[in-house]
Protein backbone atom coordinates (compact mmCIF):
# COMPACT_ATOMS: atom_id res chain seq x y z
CA UNK A 1 0.00 0.00 0.00
CA UNK A 2 2.78 1.95 0.24
CA UNK A 3 3.97 2.12 -3.20
CA UNK A 4 3.50 5.73 -5.10
CA UNK A 5 1.21 3.73 -7.72
CA UNK A 6 -1.82 2.83 -4.99
CA UNK A 7 -0.85 6.66 -3.08
CA UNK A 8 -1.59 8.45 -6.48
CA UNK A 9 -4.78 6.58 -7.72
CA UNK A 10 -6.32 7.18 -3.76
CA UNK A 11 -5.32 10.64 -4.53
CA UNK A 12 -6.81 11.28 -7.62
CA UNK A 13 -9.86 9.47 -6.58
CA UNK A 14 -9.93 11.36 -4.21
CA UNK A 15 -9.68 14.98 -5.64
CA UNK A 16 -12.11 13.19 -8.44
CA UNK A 17 -14.67 11.68 -6.28
CA UNK A 18 -15.39 13.95 -3.33
CA UNK A 19 -16.36 17.09 -5.62
CA UNK A 20 -18.81 15.19 -7.52
CA UNK A 21 -20.19 13.92 -4.08
CA UNK A 22 -20.26 17.10 -3.10
CA UNK A 23 -21.76 18.54 -6.09
CA UNK A 24 -24.23 15.63 -6.43
CA UNK A 25 -25.28 16.40 -2.39
CA UNK A 26 -26.13 20.24 -2.86
CA UNK A 27 -27.89 19.89 -6.14
CA UNK A 28 -29.83 17.17 -4.58
CA UNK A 29 -31.04 19.29 -1.91
CA UNK A 30 -31.79 22.57 -4.36
CA UNK A 31 -33.86 19.74 -6.86
CA UNK A 32 -35.85 19.04 -3.47
CA UNK A 33 -36.38 22.67 -2.07
CA UNK A 34 -37.54 23.49 -5.85
CA UNK A 35 -39.72 20.68 -5.87
CA UNK A 36 -41.52 21.41 -2.23
CA UNK A 37 -42.02 25.17 -3.61
CA UNK A 38 -43.91 24.23 -6.91
CA UNK A 39 -45.59 21.62 -5.26
CA UNK A 40 -47.20 24.38 -2.56
CA UNK A 41 -47.45 26.49 -5.24
CA UNK A 42 -49.16 24.28 -7.33
CA UNK A 43 -51.40 22.92 -4.62
CA UNK A 44 -52.07 26.66 -3.15
CA UNK A 45 -53.52 27.39 -7.01
CA UNK A 46 -55.61 24.12 -6.84
CA UNK A 47 -57.10 25.47 -3.21
CA UNK A 48 -57.72 28.83 -4.76
CA UNK A 49 -59.25 27.39 -7.47
CA UNK A 50 -61.57 25.37 -5.28
CA UNK A 51 -62.49 27.80 -3.33
CA UNK A 52 -63.82 29.95 -5.81
CA UNK A 53 -65.58 27.30 -7.92
CA UNK A 54 -67.22 26.84 -4.57
CA UNK A 55 -68.31 30.60 -4.02
CA UNK A 56 -69.54 30.72 -6.92
CA UNK A 57 -71.55 27.26 -6.72
CA UNK A 58 -72.94 28.87 -3.10
CA UNK A 59 -73.75 32.03 -5.14
CA UNK A 60 -75.72 30.25 -7.53
CA UNK A 61 -77.36 27.59 -5.06
CA UNK A 62 -78.79 30.26 -3.25
CA UNK A 63 -80.27 31.88 -6.04
CA UNK A 64 -81.98 29.17 -7.50
CA UNK A 65 -82.76 28.28 -3.28
CA UNK A 66 -84.18 31.64 -3.63
CA UNK A 67 -85.95 31.88 -6.49
CA UNK A 68 -87.61 28.57 -5.98
CA UNK A 69 -88.79 29.63 -2.37
CA UNK A 70 -90.73 32.32 -3.98
CA UNK A 71 -92.17 29.93 -6.56
CA UNK A 72 -96.23 30.47 -6.18
CA UNK A 73 -96.68 27.11 -8.11
CA UNK A 74 -94.38 25.56 -4.82
CA UNK A 75 -96.21 28.12 -2.19
CA UNK A 76 -99.57 26.68 -3.28
CA UNK A 77 -98.60 22.81 -3.86
CA UNK A 78 -97.12 22.82 -0.11
CA UNK A 79 -99.18 25.27 1.18
CA UNK A 80 -102.60 25.12 0.62
CA UNK A 81 -102.63 21.72 -1.30
CA UNK A 82 -101.05 20.07 1.90
CA UNK A 83 -102.89 17.04 1.44
CA UNK A 84 -101.31 16.26 -2.68
CA UNK A 85 -97.84 14.51 -1.70
CA UNK A 86 -97.27 13.17 -4.92
CA UNK A 87 -98.01 16.48 -6.63
CA UNK A 88 -95.25 18.42 -4.49
CA UNK A 89 -92.90 15.33 -4.63
CA UNK A 90 -93.43 15.36 -8.82
CA UNK A 91 -92.78 19.14 -8.85
CA UNK A 92 -89.65 18.81 -6.59
CA UNK A 93 -88.45 15.99 -8.78
CA UNK A 94 -89.31 18.46 -11.52
CA UNK A 95 -86.92 21.50 -10.44
CA UNK A 96 -84.33 19.18 -9.09
CA UNK A 97 -83.66 17.94 -12.58
CA UNK A 98 -84.37 21.73 -14.06
CA UNK A 99 -81.56 23.27 -11.57
CA UNK A 100 -79.14 20.30 -11.86
CA UNK A 101 -79.57 19.67 -7.73
CA UNK A 102 -78.74 16.24 -6.39
CA UNK A 103 -81.41 16.77 -3.65
CA UNK A 104 -84.42 18.58 -3.26
CA UNK A 105 -87.15 18.73 -0.25
CA UNK A 106 -89.02 20.89 1.81
CA UNK A 107 -88.33 20.47 5.53
CA UNK A 108 -90.47 21.89 7.70
CA UNK A 109 -88.91 24.08 11.38
CA UNK A 110 -88.95 20.86 13.05
CA UNK A 111 -86.37 19.25 10.86
CA UNK A 112 -88.35 16.26 9.60
CA UNK A 113 -88.86 15.89 5.40
CA UNK A 114 -92.10 16.98 4.17
CA UNK A 115 -91.68 16.43 0.93
CA UNK A 116 -88.63 14.84 -1.45
CA UNK A 117 -87.92 15.05 -4.72
CA UNK A 118 -85.65 12.17 -5.42
CA UNK A 119 -88.09 9.47 -4.16
CA UNK A 120 -89.89 10.65 -7.11
CA UNK A 121 -86.88 10.51 -10.02
CA UNK A 122 -85.67 6.99 -7.96
CA UNK A 123 -87.05 5.35 -11.39
CA UNK A 124 -85.81 7.82 -13.97
CA UNK A 125 -82.16 8.82 -11.75
CA UNK A 126 -79.97 10.17 -14.83
CA UNK A 127 -76.67 8.55 -15.62
CA UNK A 128 -73.86 9.16 -13.75
CA UNK A 129 -75.54 10.70 -10.48
CA UNK A 130 -76.11 9.00 -7.86
CA UNK A 131 -79.68 9.38 -6.32
CA UNK A 132 -79.06 11.09 -2.43
CA UNK A 133 -81.62 10.17 0.13
CA UNK A 134 -82.74 12.68 2.64
CA UNK A 135 -80.91 10.79 5.18
CA UNK A 136 -77.91 11.42 3.95
CA UNK A 137 -77.94 14.88 4.03
CA UNK A 138 -78.02 16.94 7.51
CA UNK A 139 -79.98 19.62 6.49
CA UNK A 140 -79.06 23.36 7.06
CA UNK A 141 -82.05 24.11 9.37
CA UNK A 142 -81.55 28.21 8.61
CA UNK A 143 -81.63 30.05 5.13
CA UNK A 144 -77.95 29.63 3.66
CA UNK A 145 -75.56 27.53 2.70
CA UNK A 146 -73.17 25.24 4.49
CA UNK A 147 -70.72 22.34 3.87
CA UNK A 148 -71.91 18.64 4.77
CA UNK A 149 -69.71 15.48 4.58
CA UNK A 150 -72.13 12.63 3.20
CA UNK A 151 -72.14 9.24 5.32
CA UNK A 152 -68.87 7.34 4.76
CA UNK A 153 -66.72 10.28 4.17
CA UNK A 154 -67.48 9.88 0.67
CA UNK A 155 -67.89 13.47 -0.55
CA UNK A 156 -68.64 16.83 0.49
CA UNK A 157 -72.39 18.49 -0.01
CA UNK A 158 -72.77 22.03 -0.90
CA UNK A 159 -75.84 22.15 1.19
CA UNK A 160 -78.46 25.19 1.29
CA UNK A 161 -81.68 26.31 2.49
CA UNK A 162 -84.42 29.09 1.73
CA UNK A 163 -87.78 29.54 3.60
CA UNK A 164 -91.04 29.48 1.99
CA UNK A 165 -92.66 32.34 2.98
CA UNK A 166 -96.73 33.33 2.87
CA UNK A 167 -97.67 30.29 5.82
CA UNK A 168 -97.99 30.96 9.55
CA UNK A 169 -94.80 28.61 10.18
CA UNK A 170 -91.80 29.35 7.52
CA UNK A 171 -90.65 25.65 5.80
CA UNK A 172 -87.47 25.42 4.34
CA UNK A 173 -86.91 24.24 0.61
Amino acid sequence: MNSLRVRLIVGFSLVAILPVAITMLLLGARIQSTEREQSAERLGSALGFLRARLVADGERLSEKLSLLAADPQLKRLYLVDAGSDAGLREYLATQQFLLDLDYLGVIDTSGAVVADGSTWTASRARPGRDLVPAEALRAVRVPGLGLATLPGGRALSLDGAATILGHATPNVV
